[in-house]
C-alpha cells in the first residue's frame, strides 16, 4: 500500500521507495528508509499534507511525495 493510504493512527514499515535521487535524499536524511517504523500522525483537512511520526521526530510530507513510498501496515505499539 501507498504511504498516503494509511490513516491516522496507523502504523506501517516502509517497503519501498521510488523517487529521484534529490528527493531520496532529503526524505532518507529523516529517517524515511526501507525498514524503518512508522505512524500517521495527523492528516489535513483535506488529506494533503499528512504528518508522520519516525524515529522520534514528526514530518509532514506532500500526497506526491507519499505516493512513491510502499508501506506494509503494522499493528502499533502504544510507545
Amino acid at each position: 500500500m501507498k504511504l498516503g493510504e494509511l490513516k491516522e493512527g496507523e502504523c506501517a514499515v516502509i517497503e519501498y521507495i521510488k523517487l529521484g535521487p534529490t528527493a531520496a535524499t532529503r526524505v532518507a536524511a529523516v529517517g524515511f528508509v526501507k525498514g524503518t517504523a512508522l505512524r500517521c500522525f495527523r492528516r489535513s483537512a483535506g488529506g494533503c499534507p499528512a504528518a508522520f511520526y519516525i524515529l522520534g521526530s514528526v514530518f509532514a510530507l506532500r500526497k506526491r511525495t507519499c505516493d512513491c513510498i510502499e508501506v506494509r501496515k503494522i499493528i502499533c505499539d502504544n510507545k
